[in-house]
């Protein structure tokens, strides 16, 4: 979508350089997502730290779940 808003920008200018700065723009939205997409998971739904005494029945299924996992 974002090479298709620079190829219409570059007819309309008749600039062909619009359409690799907005694919340029395009790779590094792209990068930006992929290498931060934890974090933006993380923030989206308002997620916190907590410690064993505030969830312990969390902390108890993360550790079940672990021990399973390395069965």
């Amino acid at each position: 979508m974002v090479l298709v808003v620079g190829a219409i920008v570059a007819a309309a200018t008749e600039t062909p350089a619009f359409i690799f700065v907005f694919g340029a723009l395009g790779l590094i939205s792209v990068a930006y997502s992929y290498w931060n997409s934890d974090k933006i998971a993380l923030r989206a739904m308002q997620a916190y730290p907590v410690t064993r005494e505030q969830a312990p029945a969390l902390y108890a299924m993360v550790e079940e779940l672990a021990s399973r996992a390395q069965q």
